[in-house]
């Protein structure tokens, strides 16, 4: 590998830990102000244009209805192996295209099977397909633009805000995501420090502009056929409460099932292979729902209707 490519590959790379650590402690600034100071925010508001802001989704059927706004906190949950974070990657792309800064802080996953995954998303290839010009051609895609976290383990809490604040105080990230909860050092069925983190983390959010997108799991449900919902959510009941969006990502199990019979049932064949539901959205237009995704060999996952289910 030449040191060009190895220099470039280096600047995904988030900050040092020193760089990081110096936001572990942030004094809040003053943030009572006469209300004559908010006058224009204020007439904008209620008599502006009446503009759509915040980047789209990767699908036709929930751009229009969902934005990724700055300031809010999303939760991203389903099931273990449902496709969260693959999921995530390729929102991530998308907000990148639209001119964001992004980073990802996979606390379970190298960076480098991270940049490998999104390079297939990016250009709708197999593993098998990726050649050393298609690897400098997504460096050139997301140079500038993409920062990975380098550690994999768990993190504590303290260093996850750190983290946040560092992310858009000195790399100007628009979208963080940390990927997952259960490795944000707070402890099995501890639900005050879950609590007590994700109010945090949206604390920061709103104080900084930054989108955070934090991902969780979900509870056992009955079998792995069901659509889940924030209700689902494993930890804390009050994580969908405090988080400004909640997202769910169900597979499609029983089409799963289904293809492996000798004769298909058409019928089921036909259905979406992911389920990602909207279970709520606190801001833009509160439009909840759910919307039907296919999912391609190069990780990507696809609409095949301009309508949400």
């Amino acid at each position: 590998m030449s040191a060009e490519l190895l220099r470039r590959i280096e600047s995904l790379n988030i900050g040092t830990k020193a760089q990081i650590d110096k936001y572990a402690s942030v004094p809040l600034e003053d943030c009572v102000k006469p209300v004559g100071s908010l006058f224009q925010e204020v007439y904008d508001h209620c008599f502006g244009e009446n503009k759509v802001t915040g980047a789209m989704l990767p699908w036709g059927s929930m751009a229009e209805r969902f934005r990724v706004r700055p300031g809010e906190l999303s939760i991203w949950a389903g099931i273990n192996g449902h496709g969260k974070s693959l999921l995530l990657n390729q929102v991530m792309l998308t907000l990148i295209s639209q001119g964001q800064k992004c980073c990802i802080a996979s606390l379970e996953l190298h960076p480098v099977e991270t940049i490998a995954r999104m390079m297939c998303q990016q250009f709708g290839i197999i593993r098998e397909e990726v050649g050393e010009r298609l690897l400098y051609d997504f460096i050139d895609v997301v140079d500038g633009s993409l920062w990975l976290y380098s550690e994999v383990g768990d993190m504590t809490p303290d260093r996850a805000l750190a983290l946040c604040r560092y992310a858009k105080a000195d790399l100007g990230i628009d979208s963080i995501v940390l990927d997952s909860l259960m490795k944000l050092g707070t402890g099995e069925g501890d639900y005050a420090a879950e609590k007590k983190l994700v109010n945090s983390l949206q604390n920061i959010a709103k104080q900084t502009g930054l989108h955070i997108h934090l991902v969780c799991h979900s509870r056992k449900l009955k079998d792995e056929s069901q659509i889940m919902g924030k209700f689902d959510i494993v930890g804390s009941g009050m994580l969908s409460n405090i988080a400004d969006n909640v997202f769910t990502i169900s597979r499609n199990k029983t089409k799963e099932l289904e293809a492996v019979k000798p004769v298909p049932s058409t019928v089921v064949m036909d259905k979406p292979d992911t389920y990602l539901r909207c279970d709520k959205q606190r801001h833009g237009s509160g439009w909840e729902g759910v919307a039907g995704l296919w999912f391609e060999q190069s990780g990507k996952f696809v609409t095949r209707s301009k309508v949400s289910i």
